[in-house]
């Protein structure tokens, strides 16, 4: 763990997945103050963490463009990373790292993409939320846990945006605002309607 000055962590998309891998993120951090730490995904996701404290450098890819890969993976190449770690755990994602040459690649024990790790999680039966989930890839780094907590940084600028757009719609900053997102990118994902309507009341 000492030789950990690199670390990349990965996780393809979708934005609501990349959010919740922050807590990994800050983990990460604690344990290894002094690394650099980088971040491959797809765009627009990766936008995300523009300006995330705990991430010094962002590769991007767009699934859209297959030369946009070649170029992500000369991205993890130039980067010499002593681990990479893939949350996203599709055929992709674990060639991506395996092309790129980390010296310790981490990810979960899917079939086929497990031989392209040196270091591979199993997996327990315990139901465990996205989080969790993602919190089993550092055990066998012997990284603990640094809480549960999502985080999103925003500039300056962003921050001017939004203050300007919720003063069109009548709200300041200094009000309570709760914001319901009714939809995912997946069916399988979407909530039902009459949830979302129980949790707005």
């Amino acid at each position: 763990m000492d030789d950990y000055r690199h670390i990349l962590v990965s996780r393809l998309r979708f934005l609501g997945d990349v959010v919740l891998t922050t807590p990994v993120l800050r983990a990460l951090r604690q344990a290894f103050p002094q690394a650099t730490i980088a971040y491959l995904a797809e765009n627009p996701y990766l936008e995300v963490l523009a300006h995330h404290p705990h991430v010094d450098e962002l590769i991007s890819a767009d699934r859209n463009k297959h030369l946009s890969y070649f170029f992500a993976m000369l991205g993890v190449r130039r980067g010499r990373f002593d681990v990479a770690i893939d949350l996203f755990g599709n055929p992709r994602s674990a060639l991506l790292l395996w092309l790129g040459g980390a010296r310790q690649r981490v990810g979960f024990d899917y079939r086929g993409r497990r031989l392209l790790y040196t270091t591979v999680v199993r997996r327990d039966a315990r139901p465990k939320n996205a989080i969790e989930f993602h919190l089993q890839a550092l055990q066998p780094l012997g990284v603990p846990s640094a809480g549960l907590e999502t985080h999103l940084a925003t500039s300056p600028d962003e921050d001017a945006w939004a203050e300007a757009f919720l003063g069109e719609k009548g709200l300041v900053f200094s009000q309570p605002i709760a914001v319901v997102h009714a939809g995912a990118s997946w069916p399988a994902k979407r909530w039902l309607p009459e949830r979302f309507s129980e949790l707005a009341r």
